[in-house]
């Protein structure tokens, strides 16, 4: 049994000292659910990670990072990961239990936006703020039947590229439209501006075109 410290990594067959318990049990009770949302983001972060081929190794992800990925080249990733459905919509808070989804629950299906893409710098306008990555991976959950959700099937996610230089240029446009002091604390992208900047691609598509286009993003630092 090794003991755990902030600067170790566990593995699923660790023992606890409690019962018969291990790591893994753990993990099952808490991210086994990819449709919650934290979990859904880490899930594309690895996902990504692992289509372009990095090395991700255990406890690899840094909490609180300005980028979620490094490629050898050192081109700096974000990733960011939408849905339309969440875990807390069909899920009974009381008991834990699921109900099937309604009529009223897909009409009521959340309009997909990619979120915090920039934000307001502590001491600062937003009008400041920069783009800490150097490319965003915009990861989308497309499936809209809750009883077809699954967020293994890569064939059920969409892929889109946008550089840091296109994001900036359409944040200083949507900046230029706002008067001053009034604009939002964080810059974020709809489904439709999103597909008017980027293509749209599938998993296969994306493992094939990203990584020619890392590098020329890097032969041009």
């Amino acid at each position: 049994m090794r003991l755990s410290s902030p600067v170790e990594r566990l593995f699923g067959f660790d023992e606890l000292k409690l019962d018969d318990d291990s790591v893994l049990d753990f993990w099952l009770w808490s991210y086994s659910i990819l449709a919650n949302d934290p979990t859904k983001g880490e899930f594309a972060e690895w996902m990504v990670g692992k289509l372009l081929g990095l090395n991700m190794t255990p406890g690899g992800r840094i909490e609180g990072a300005d980028w979620d990925l490094r490629t050898p080249e050192g081109i700096k990733i974000e990733v960011k990961a939408a849905a339309y459905w969440q875990a807390w919509k069909l899920r009974n808070r009381e008991d834990g239990g699921w109900r099937a989804a309604t009529q009223a629950d897909k009409e009521k299906m959340t309009p997909i936006k990619f979120t915090g893409l920039c934000r307001a710098p502590a001491t600062g306008p937003i009008a400041k703020a920069d783009f800490k990555a150097d490319v965003y991976v915009f990861c989308l959950q497309h499936e809209k039947d809750p009883a077809k959700w699954n967020g293994v099937d890569l064939r059920q996610w969409s892929f889109f590229i946008l550089p840091k230089s296109k994001l900036a240029e359409t944040k200083e446009a949507r900046d230029a439209k706002v008067k001053t002091g009034k604009l939002p604390k964080s810059f974020d992208l709809t489904l439709a501006k999103l597909e008017a900047l980027s293509h749209r691609m599938t998993a296969v598509e994306f493992r094939q075109v990203a990584p020619e286009m890392f590098k020329s993003l890097s032969s041009g630092q």
